[in-house]
């Protein structure tokens, strides 16, 4: 319990040490765990396990939680945002990259400091390889940033602070000398119809190159009233643009009827007056592009006219999501993490609509996925945010925008919780230096940035220096922390133990497979007598790997395997207590299919596509290859999936456990790869019948390469394999060339040493 300590009292070192009850936090209303109603998600894989992290609150109205499944597709996890719009200490607003639309891409965690928000996720699709530039609409604070694509999906936050979730189309108005001309577009490059005039604003944030000389107006903005300009300059014939930094520009083509409007009625010093029209939201106040809309009056739905071209929409991915209720009140924000075999392999669109509607949203859409998906959280008492999922990527990929959580009181308010250890009790092992978090949150619980200071009773059971304790003399105590330089006095305590030795250690991961390069992280903590959790400092802790031959281990606990292949033993040890782990470095293979065997053929099917499988002499480097299966292919341009797909003619392939129980990490294919890009899938049915399609990699390589296809832990077998394809989707121009396939090989970890 937090003890307020009114201006007025003096309390020696010794009274504090001995008064006062235990701290423990204000639970207040969270939601219930966001675990899977499996009866009513019927495009979810089979769900063997779910559990939960507890509730957190980010801000008054704002809750995090992470969720885990075991399926039969494989592992699964997503993090949950649940927004309460209603409440006032809640805004939801946008943020563009480096705070203009052209200056490239920007980490989600840099936006969400440089703004101060308290949460946020990964906005919209842009061009990744080029300017970096939203697809979709952008709105910030009430100012137009780019003018919506017809049909594709915004969503948005209006002037009442609700979501909604729709297409947005755009119209305008430019109104001058008692004339008007349709407004087709605000800042949108490629849009240049010869029927409308194009607005751009400083919001570009650099120069731009029309397609065509273009008639261009320089307008000054009246700062009294929105919309309203005076024209300072006209340009009759400019191919290039400028940085805008005060000044806004209407343009279209010369020789266009939109040029010829604009010479005739637009003078410099003359008044200008546009108009900007949203259907079927003119109150939105902040907006961000996106999509496909996924779900909309509580039902899946699969909308292709809400989205540019994207991955397939039945593929295995990392996935960014918002759900609205009816009421366009409480909105959920999930991040599926995903192209992770051992920790996520993704959700579908589908699987992603029906999860948000478990949660209780009446509309969802998606945003930019894949390595894209990302949300970041600030943490109690933290004054930045953290990534709290997985990105694909392995560290956060710059993206052109996102969708943020804020709360609106920026100036800190009364004292309201002062927590020490998220209020646990602490043991020590003696002797150790264990950094101890300590936060203060107001009442809105927002961090307050006041200094904290601990003491301990008894004073030489440990010895507190800043963050840090020092453990001293074995026994029972309290951990005592105070705040005296608010307006509201605090104190609180723990209870402190510390111990002389330890009755045991966790070591995790107990057991994990490497590949040759591939690193693990240990994590270790003591435990007491009393079953109590006591954290170790990695100086306190000893490390020993049998053989050594297998790889290395770090002072810190991070294991990188060698290049042979075994079992490696790894122990910790510290205050008398030792734990073992044990790691399968490399894999042994079986040969699952040569490819080239006459009596067992391949034949292809093409969609949108043609080609023709042949025998190849041509060799992988593989000992066990006897010459290669040739595809070469020609694609059609246009919208769709394209796909060539390689299946056993006459008997099906089977993969099963090895002989000593273990099953297949992954399943190798040797590719000589043309560079096409193509998208390369591979779909097996498990020994439970379930069908599990896998999309390991696209061939952007060239020459021999072994793609391995990780199996998803804990998959029945055996696993029969259907088929391999290789797609794109939407190509923009034709494709032809020649893959080469070799063997098919499972992969196992290898045997234990007692098994041979």
């Amino acid at each position: 319990m937090l003890r307020w300590k009114p201006w007025w009292s003096v309390l020696t070192v010794l009274l504090m040490l001995w008064g006062g009850v235990p701290a423990h936090a204000a639970s207040g209303d969270s939601p219930p765990c966001p675990l899977l109603p499996t009866t009513t998600l019927t495009a979810w894989p089979e769900v063997r396990t779910a559990s939960c992290s507890p509730p957190t609150t980010v801000t008054a109205g704002v809750v995090h939680q992470s969720a885990r499944w075991s399926t039969s597709e494989g592992p699964l996890q997503a993090n949950v945002l649940t927004v309460d719009l209603s409440n006032p200490n809640v805004r939801v607003g946008v943020a563009e990259a480096h705070d203009h639309l052209l200056q490239g891409p920007e980490t989600l965690s840099a936006m969400a400091d440089r703004t101060g928000a308290v949460a946020g996720i990964n906005g919209d699709d842009f061009a990744i390889t080029g300017s970096g530039k939203p697809v979709g609409m952008v709105a910030i604070d009430g100012s137009l940033w780019q003018s919506p694509l017809s049909g594709i999906a915004v969503l948005g936050v209006t002037a009442s602070g609700k979501m909604v979730i729709a297409p947005e189309s755009f119209s305008g108005t430019v109104m001058a000398e008692q004339s008007s001309y349709p407004l087709g577009a605000v800042n949108r490059l490629k849009a240049w119809p010869s029927t409308a005039v194009t607005l751009f604003t400083p919001a570009l944030g650099a120069p731009v190159t029309f397609s065509s000389p273009a008639t261009v107006a320089f307008l000054v903005p009246d700062p009294t009233q929105a919309g309203r300009y005076t024209v300072s300059l006209v340009e009759p014939r400019l191919s290039q643009l400028e940085t805008l930094h005060t000044h806004a520009v209407l343009a279209a083509p010369m020789s266009s009827p939109a040029s010829q409007w604009m010479q005739a009625h637009l003078h410099p010093g003359d008044p200008v007056q546009i108009q900007e029209r949203l259907d079927p939201g003119p109150s939105l106040v902040s907006a961000i592009g996106g999509g496909p809309i996924i779900l909309q009056d509580g039902h899946w739905v699969n909308l292709p006219s809400t989205i540019a071209a994207k991955a397939a929409p039945d593929a295995l991915n990392p996935l960014t999501a918002v759900g609205v209720d009816q009421s366009g009140t409480k909105a959920f924000f999930v991040v599926f993490d995903g192209r992770q075999p051992a920790l996520s392999v993704g959700a579908t669109y589908r699987q992603a609509a029906e999860y948000l509607k478990s949660l209780g949203a009446y509309s969802a859409m998606l945003f930019d996925g894949g390595g894209s998906s990302e949300m970041v959280v600030r943490q109690p008492g933290d004054q930045q945010v953290t990534v709290v999922n997985s990105p694909s990527d392995g560290k956060e990929r710059p993206v052109a925008n996102g969708l943020f959580v804020y709360s609106t009181h920026q100036t800190p308010g009364m004292v309201n919780q002062l927590v020490v250890n998220h209020d646990q009790p602490v043991t020590l092992l003696q002797g150790t230096a264990v950094p101890i978090s300590a936060y203060l949150l107001d009442q809105w619980d927002n961090p307050l940035s006041d200094l904290i200071t601990f003491a301990v009773a008894p004073p030489d059971l440990a010895t507190p220096r800043g963050h840090q304790l020092i453990a001293g003399k074995p026994g029972s105590g309290r951990l005592w922390a105070e705040v005296t330089n608010t307006p509201f006095p605090a104190e609180t305590w723990i209870p402190l133990q510390v111990v002389s030795h330890l009755a045991a250690l966790s070591l995790t991961p107990p057991v994990t497979t490497l590949s040759p390069g591939q690193s693990v992280t240990f994590s270790v903590y003591g435990i007491a007598e009393d079953g109590s959790h006591v954290p170790l400092p990695a100086s306190a802790i000893t490390w020993h790997l049998q053989p050594s031959a297998l790889g290395t281990i770090t002072p810190s606990g991070v294991f990188t395997a060698g290049s042979g292949v075994g079992w490696a033993t790894i122990s910790a040890s510290a205050g008398g207590a030792t734990a073992v782990a044990r790691v399968a470095v490399g894999t042994v293979s079986a040969v699952v299919d040569l490819l080239t065997d006459p009596a067992h053929p391949w034949v292809l099917h093409a969609v949108g596509a043609s080609g023709q499988l042949t025998l190849d002499t041509a060799q992988p480097p593989d000992p066990t290859a006897k010459g290669s299966l040739a595809l070469q292919y020609q694609i059609a341009s246009g919208p769709g999936v394209k796909q060539l797909v390689l299946y056993p003619k006459d008997t099906v392939d089977q993969i099963s456990a090895s002989p000593a129980g273990w099953g297949p990490e992954a399943v190798s294919a040797w590719v000589y790869g043309d560079g096409s890009g193509l998208w390369m899938a591979a779909a097996f049915v498990d020994g439970a019948g379930h069908s599990l399609v896998l999309y390991p990699t696209y061939v952007t390589f060239t020459g021999w390469h072994q793609v391995e296809i990780p199996i998803p832990p804990g998959t029945p077998l055996p696993l029969q394999l259907q088929y391999l394809d290789f797609l794109v989707i939407n190509p923009a121009q034709p494709l032809q060339g020649t893959l080469e396939l070799g063997p098919l090989e499972a992969l196992y970890p290898p045997p234990p040493p007692n098994t041979g």
